[in-house]
Formats: C-alpha cells, structure tokens, sequence
C-alpha cells in the first residue's frame, strides 16, 4: 500500500509541476474554413491554451478536455496572443498583455 501511495503523490507531482509552466510549440491548425495554417501554440499549465500565427492574423483559445483540447477560434485576440508568444521567446520586450481567459 505504501509504494502504491508513493507513485501516486509522484504522479501528482509531476502534474504539478507541469501545471506551473508555460510552454511554447509550433503546432499545425485546421481552421473553420477547411484550410491549415501553421500557428505558434501557447500552453499556461493544464487548462489553458493559446494560439497564433507570426503574422498576429488567425489565432484562438483552447481549454483542457478531458482527453483532448478543444479549441475555438479567436482572430480579434489574434494580435495580443501573437505578442505574448513574441515576449516569451525573448523576441519582444516584456510588457502585460491580455489574453482572453475561459474559467470554469
């Protein structure tokens, strides 16, 4: 019982520890229109997500399912996600940035 228990807290950990970062990846997007658009995507720990192309043009939200994200797109926020994806691969100054936040 108690390895057990030990896996357990360090499997919760290890999603702890996940939950405190952000991440950056290059992701491939299919859009409403049928077309894909190659994107910068913007993970804040577990439950949030962001997306953007370098332009700043077509970007969008997603959340945390429970076996995937779900993604909804998001152009008028395009810009500021594109700037805070610029700012955290040190190609922008740092600044505050809003980004739309789905809580649930």
């Amino acid at each position: 019982m108690a390895e057990r228990f030990q896996n357990v807290v360090g499997i919760l950990n290890e999603v702890n520890k996940f939950n405190r970062d952000i991440t950056v990846t290059s992701e491939v997007r299919s859009l409403s229109d049928g077309s894909s658009v190659e994107v910068a995507a913007l993970y804040v720990g577990v439950g949030q997500g962001y997306y953007a192309t370098v332009a700043g043009d077509v970007g969008g939200t997603g959340t945390a399912a429970a076996d995937t994200w779900e993604w909804q797109g998001n152009n008028e926020a395009a810009g500021q996600i594109a700037q805070a994806i610029s700012i955290l691969k040190n190609e922008a100054v740092a600044s505050f940035t809003q980004l739309p936040v789905d809580i649930q």
